[in-house]
């Protein structure tokens, strides 16, 4: 239920952002950041929002806004 993404605070990338999982142009689920570094965050897995298996090589996706 937790994963580990690549990136982190250096992208913008903050505690309660929403992730978006896909492998290639099929969705996976979605995750929430629960704690970031410069270059890494750990989200949790939304169980709800499953709609295959998550792998290492996953990407993910975000809409984060500035302001």
């Amino acid at each position: 239920r937790i994963i580990e993404v690549t990136i982190g605070s250096d992208d913008g990338l903050r505690r309660g952002h929403e992730l978006l999982i896909y492998r290639g142009s099929q969705f996976l689920g979605k995750a929430e950041v629960k704690q970031t570094a410069p270059d890494r965050s750990v989200a949790e897995i939304v169980p709800s929002s499953i709609s295959g298996a998550i792998q290492e090589g996953d990407r993910v996706a975000t809409r984060i806004r500035f302001s």
